[in-house]
């Protein structure tokens, strides 16, 4: 039998043309690749000019490649959050980075909300630090409101600010009650009513510190009216309708003074007042002021500027708020709604709310 050489010249050529082509097409895939939208914009993400980015982005026509590039943006910026959120990385140079991509058209919704995200999770890290300092000091309430402050996306302070409220929710509960029921005793119940409140902005539907509160509120608001009455920094003296002209109301209205007295130490520059308007039966009327064409309202606020009232003195005799020559108010009551002193300084009435609930559009009681 006659034997066959093997042509192993022919074979090493075959193999080496084999090998030729396949690290050919693996050249034209990397080339490819490397050369893609998707792969060029990954690229250029850590570049400081984000200029390319929005090139890139703008001229990808492919659905898919689009969808990948946004993906890997996307991606991206929440690496930046991520790392704001473990600690690797700070509040400013978190926020710094993410502001770096807010010219690019396309992806302005992701960056809105990764700077939302980075500062909740700012606002978290403080409030985990304060409920860190009030725990130092003892101070449970505190604390646990704190706490109760930390967000899930703050992840690792959330566990243990969760785990701070779960071990000390009782103690806080029971000790609050206890001393919730030594102010009822002492009569205190605006003190009493604060603190259930607070106790209940941390240990929310729990039915022993829902019907303590209830027995409590009426009477805690009670007493807060009459203390919010009698502790007014500027209060009102007298409100009266003045009579400048029998005959010739449109030449000489009537008019609204409302005198006010300061009882603060300061000097006030600025001040509103709110008036209600009764007839004769002290039943409501709409107030409508000189040259007023819509029709008035029930509340009518009286503005006084540039009044220098010093601490101590009255303001506002002898001067008033127009009416409409055909006003029918018989009498008026007022209050002072807000101050602004000269130092700068704001007072705002917190009897006012309590004291439009009462008189607005009801009949007056006297």
């Amino acid at each position: 039998m006659e034997e066959k050489k093997l042509d192993l010249k022919n074979n090493k050529k075959t193999i080496l043309i084999v090998i030729g082509v396949i690290i050919a097409i693996i050249v034209i895939v990397i080339i490819k690749y490397f050369s893609s939208p998707v792969m060029r914009f990954k690229q250029n993400l850590d570049n400081v000019d984000v200029s390319k980015l929005q090139e890139i982005y703008s001229n990808t026509q492919n659905y898919d490649e689009k969808k990948k590039i946004e993906k890997s943006f996307e991606d991206k910026i929440k690496s930046i959050v991520e790392e704001f959120v473990n600690g690797t990385k700070s509040y400013e140079n978190a926020i710094e980075e993410v502001e770096r991509f807010k010219n690019i058209k396309g992806f302005e919704n992701v960056i809105t909300s990764a700077k939302e995200d980075i500062e909740k999770v700012k606002t978290s890290k403080d409030s985990f630090g304060e409920g860190q300092n009030k725990e130092n000091s003892g101070d449970i309430l505190q604390a646990m409101k704190s706490y109760s402050k930390v967000i899930e996306l703050d992840k690792n302070n959330y566990k243990i600010a969760q785990n701070y409220i779960k071990d000390n929710r009782e103690e806080l509960k029971n000790k609050t009650l206890t001393e919730v029921d030594t102010l009822i005793s002492q009569n205190d119940y605006v003190t009493a009513n604060q603190k259930i409140k607070e106790l209940q902005e941390i240990l929310t539907n729990d039915n022993q510190i829902t019907e303590k509160s209830n027995q409590i509120k009426d009477k805690a608001k009670e007493q807060e009216i009459e203390k919010y009455k009698n502790e007014q920094e500027v209060s009102v003296e007298s409100a009266r309708i003045i009579v400048q002209d029998d005959r010739y109301k449109a030449l000489y209205p009537d008019m609204i003074e409302v005198v006010i007295k300061n009882n603060s130490s300061k000097t006030i520059k600025d001040y509103n007042v709110a008036i209600l308007a009764y007839d004769s039966n002290n039943y409501p009327l709409k107030i409508k002021p000189q040259f007023n064409y819509n029709g008035g309202g029930f509340e009518f606020t009286g503005q006084a500027d540039n009044v220098n009232v010093v601490a101590g003195a009255t303001g506002g005799k002898d001067y008033g708020w127009k009416l409409d020559q055909n006003h029918g108010i018989s009498k008026v009551i007022s209050i002072v709604k807000d101050v602004t002193y000269y130092d700068g300084s704001n007072w705002e009435n917190p009897y006012y709310n309590y004291w439009i609930e009462q008189y607005k559009e009801k009949q007056l009681q006297e």
